[in-house]
């Protein structure tokens, strides 16, 4: 990986491990030693095999993920995002980028007609095309919205230790460990509108 390595299946990944590395998978990711500081994708589930571990990076993963060990002693964050597809994730936060370009691009142009440019016409006609696109974006985002979350049955389940300094958030609610839990699976309580955990 080094940082700069991007990884990109449209189905299953099996791996002995994923380091400093970026990857995006279209179903499940099995690694057998663990996921160390990388970003990684998936519509499926992510699941290490008996001992193996997460820690640092940020994860999605819409099915769920499954780990012996998340996070460590010393606090190392680590991000664990399920019940989403961020596939969605993605295209609202082009939308936000372009919007923001947008916005700028539109202040410069109000600037440039409150001053009289010589161009008057065509600066008005670049501004409406400008706003035109600005509520064309909008749209779309409202209309990914509400397709974004995907499985609020996605589960956190951790069969040896999860330690503080892992943020964990299932279809928009978060929840962060006080202390190191053990054998504990981390949910989310429809009824209650929270995450909790429970004993495996």
């Amino acid at each position: 990986g080094r940082k700069r390595g991007r990884v990109k299946v449209g189905g299953k990944v099996q791996v002995k491990f994923i380091e400093n590395c970026y990857l995006e998978a279209g179903e499940d990711i099995v690694v057998q030693v663990g996921i160390l500081n990388s970003v990684v994708h998936s519509l499926g589930r992510i699941r290490t095999l008996e001992k193996g571990l997460i820690v640092g990076g940020k994860l999605f993963a819409q099915k769920g993920i499954e780990a012996h060990q998340v996070g460590t002693a010393s606090g190392t964050r680590t991000e664990i995002i399920c019940g989403i597809d961020y596939s969605i994730l993605q295209k609202l936060e082009w939308i936000r980028d372009k919007n923001i370009e947008l916005i700028f691009k539109l202040r410069n142009i109000e600037e440039r007609i409150k001053k009289r440019s010589s161009s008057i016409e065509q600066l008005i006609d670049v501004r409406d095309k400008i706003k035109e696109s600005l509520h064309k974006l909008n749209e779309a985002a409202q209309q990914l919205v509400g397709k974004m979350d995907k499985n609020d049955d996605a589960q956190v389940i951790v069969s040896g230790s999860l330690f503080p300094g892992t943020y964990i958030e299932i279809c928009h609610v978060s929840w962060v460990p006080a202390r190191e839990l053990k054998h504990v699976r981390i949910f989310l309580n429809k009824e209650k509108g929270r995450v909790e955990s429970a004993s495996l």
